[in-house]
């Protein structure tokens, strides 16, 4: 895959950089390096789970539970702030290590 361009332009990771493999990470439980690559995408991993678990409950039980869960705004504005937590979460780590900023 090509270079971010975020990264190409500022030097810093952008705030979605590294959320695949934090995702991936996470699902095969492999902790430590998805907090590294963006802490945020744990709980994104633990979030797909719960909804993959919460579809074929109700596919089995035949029980709307998927239903309660409407889309609100409130939902954007937390997935935003986690994500946006994560990334302050890398830059610090990079900043601290002396990595941050990419030359």
């Amino acid at each position: 895959m090509p270079q971010c361009s975020f990264v190409a332009r500022y030097g810093l990771p952008c705030p979605t950089c590294g959320l695949t493999t934090s995702v991936s990470a996470a699902v095969r439980g492999d902790f430590a390096l998805a907090f590294r690559s963006q802490p945020f995408g744990i709980i994104l991993a633990a979030a797909i789970a719960a909804a993959a678990l919460g579809g074929i409950l109700q596919m089995l039980t035949g029980k709307a539970l998927l239903v309660r869960l409407k889309p609100r705004l409130w939902w954007l504005a937390a997935a935003l702030a986690g994500a946006l937590a994560g990334w302050a979460v890398v830059l610090a780590i990079g900043y601290g290590r002396g990595s941050l900023p990419i030359h």
